[in-house]
């Protein structure tokens, strides 16, 4: 990855000085939307001070603001009373004190409680700051909030389940390039779970506007050039995210490649003004918050994406014109193990992706590919003590195997187990190395108490044999 920005002196919390505690860790997402002006979007159950936050945003940027309830909102509130011109050829608009013209920031609160025609028309407006065609020259921040959408999967549902909060469309929901989602109350620290109970800070310090506006304009300057310097490796690092977004099932649009780029850089800015100059971290914060799928209820699993994050970032360091470049875009982790020794990667390299493909397997392939690449690493590779310990504990459980003896009593569900166990044993002719460290498998597997079918077992370790093969007896 390119070079990294120096840092500059650590600036104060601006959130905390407009009166909102706890949300610490999300506050360069909101400097970044402040900067870019793009759209912003909060997910987050009631009571989370979602709507507090933005209108004491735009107040203290003395910004000409609107807050509109999506639930209750009708188009007349948005564009006034339309009248025929004095040609009678086009409608114009009377507008009022609440309808759109001329606001510098709209806020559309329960943006999830929204009728679908109602969606279609607010789309533009956050779109391409147009309305009925009409451009809205005036408009800087389009923001939104909502609470959790109700899923498919009961499971995936937050504590809270909100019957109306339904997931936006898709397309509707790809026009926000930040979707943040707060950070639960649980998390907050005592002090701020006390502040929040007790309502102190009640509002922000005299200067709180000022700084805001201040931290903004830095952050346009700092953002110029991480754009110089980092705008190239980020879009490597979005293109080689990307096929690993579609195998965690989260795919995303071509648009939507491109707002992670500029989210990613705008997050790195506002980082490096609190004093973090390191990219990396940086840009994990920003993909935390730029991908759409919570708003339309496709809940993000933070540890996957934190892999893919890792690899997409490890791939983008290395040039396209080395071999090592094939191993890191195979998103499958055994895979690229085999990819690894076949390119003869360095140890050290070698020794994660170990690490990764076996923490990521079930608990009987665990044991298959330990077995079955141990014997391959063991002799030729000079692997970190951590990877090597993980393979030859299964390869030593494997042989030591037979001289082990087990008791089960009889007619219990371990004796089930042990009885199709045995009888597939049985069936086993054991002529051959991998014949019977496969019945050796399926002998600690039983002793771990682990449930397995043996027949599948040994398609597992034929399957990862395969991969990593032995010489022959």
């Amino acid at each position: 990855m390119a070079k990294k920005e120096k840092a500059n002196k650590v600036q104060r919390s601006i959130l905390r000085e407009l009166g909102i505690v706890g949300y610490d860790s999300v506050e360069s997402i909101f400097i970044a939307a402040l900067t870019t002006e793009l759209p912003l979007l909060i997910i987050g159950p009631h009571g989370t001070a979602k709507s507090l936050l933005l209108n004491w945003l735009a107040e203290a940027l003395s910004l000409n603001h609107r807050h509109y309830n999506a639930a209750m909102i009708n188009f007349d509130d948005l564009v006034g009373f339309p009248f025929p011109n004095e040609t009678r050829t086009s409608l114009e608009y009377i507008p009022t004190k609440g309808s759109i013209w001329g606001a510098e920031s709209v806020f559309i609160d329960e943006i999830s409680r929204t009728r679908i025609d109602m969606q279609n028309r607010l789309f533009p407006i956050v779109h391409e700051k147009v309305i009925q065609g009409i451009p809205l020259p005036d408009l800087k921040y389009r923001w939104a909030a909502m609470n959790p959408p109700i899923t498919e999967e009961p499971e995936n549902n937050s504590i809270w389940t909100y019957q109306g909060s339904e997931p936006l469309d898709i397309a509707l929901a790809d026009r926000f390039p930040f979707v943040v989602n707060l950070p639960p109350f649980a998390d907050f620290s005592e002090a701020d779970k006390i502040a929040v109970i007790s309502g102190q800070p009640e509002r922000e310090t005299p200067t709180a506007g000022m700084g805001l506006a201040n931290r903004i304009d830095s952050a346009k300057t700092v953002l110029a050039n991480v754009k110089k310097d980092l705008s190239p490796s980020i879009a490597s690092y979005v293109y080689a995210l990307q096929p690993l977004l579609e195998k965690m099932k989260r795919p995303i649009s071509p648009r939507r490649g491109r707002m992670i780029h500029d989210v990613i850089l705008s997050v790195i800015a506002a980082e490096i003004l609190k004093g973090n100059a390191d990219p990396k971290p940086s840009a994990f914060l920003a993909l935390s918050n730029a991908l759409p799928h919570p708003a339309y209820g496709q809940q993000i699993n933070i540890t996957e994406l934190l892999a893919a994050h890792n690899q997409a970032w490890k791939l983008a360091e290395i040039p396209a014109s080395d071999p090592k470049r094939i191993v890191f875009a195979e998103s499958d982790p055994v895979k690229r193990v085999v990819l690894a020794l076949e390119v003869n990667l360095p140890n050290m390299d070698l020794s994660t992706l170990i690490q990764d493909a076996y923490s990521g397997l079930n608990d009987v392939d665990r044991v298959c590919f330990a077995v079955s690449l141990y014997p391959i690493v063991s002799a030729t590779k000079n692997l970190t003590a951590t990877a090597f310990e993980v393979l030859a504990h299964e390869w030593s459980e494997i042989e030591n195997e037979s001289s082990r003896s087990h008791q089960v009593a009889s007619g219990s569900r371990r004796h089930n187990q042990w009885k199709a166990t045995a009888d597939w044993i049985s069936d086993q002719k054991a002529k051959t190395v991998e014949e019977r460290a496969s019945i050796n498998i399926a002998l600690v597997l039983f002793e771990r108490g682990i449930e397995f079918v043996p027949k599948d077992m040994a398609s597992s370790f034929k399957k990862f044999n395969n991969l990593f093969p032995w010489k022959k007896e």
